[in-house]
């Protein structure tokens, strides 16, 4: 199991694992990959938009983005901690769940180069046309 690492260090990653996700629609992705991007506090990891930001800033309407929302949370990508009114907003951070899967996926991506370095493309095309 993998050591888990600040959700600001596999963002990529974890970004990649919901894009492959065929449980999760287009519309759910969108919403997460606006509020990971746009408003995800690096620190915290937590985010505070209100359903009319992430709507003005997607296109979509606010009951496509609770139903988004719904989705995320149901597929745990996002833990969600829902506000009641004005002052208390909502408050989104990824599960620890999918850090955790993308922790998993940072490291065997971070594969140290092998001895004598990376081999640059010409060598490789130049090596498989001699053979």
């Amino acid at each position: 199991m993998s050591e888990r690492r600040p959700f600001r260090e596999v963002k990529l990653q974890w970004l990649r694992l919901l894009s492959c996700d065929a449980n999760i629609n287009d519309n759910a992705k969108c919403v997460a990959l606006y509020i990971v991007t746009a408003h995800v506090n690096g620190h915290t990891e937590k985010a505070w938009p209100s359903y009319k930001t992430i709507a003005e800033a997607t296109g979509k309407s606010i009951k496509s983005i609770q139903r988004a929302i719904r989705d995320l949370e149901i597929g745990e990508w996002l833990c969600v901690q829902r506000g009641n009114g004005v002052g208390h907003n909502t408050e989104y951070c990824p599960t620890d769940a999918s850090i955790l899967k993308a922790c998993e996926l940072r490291e065997k991506t971070d594969k140290s180069v092998p001895e004598g370095g990376q081999m640059c493309l010409a060598k490789v095309v130049k090596s498989v046309h001699q053979t």
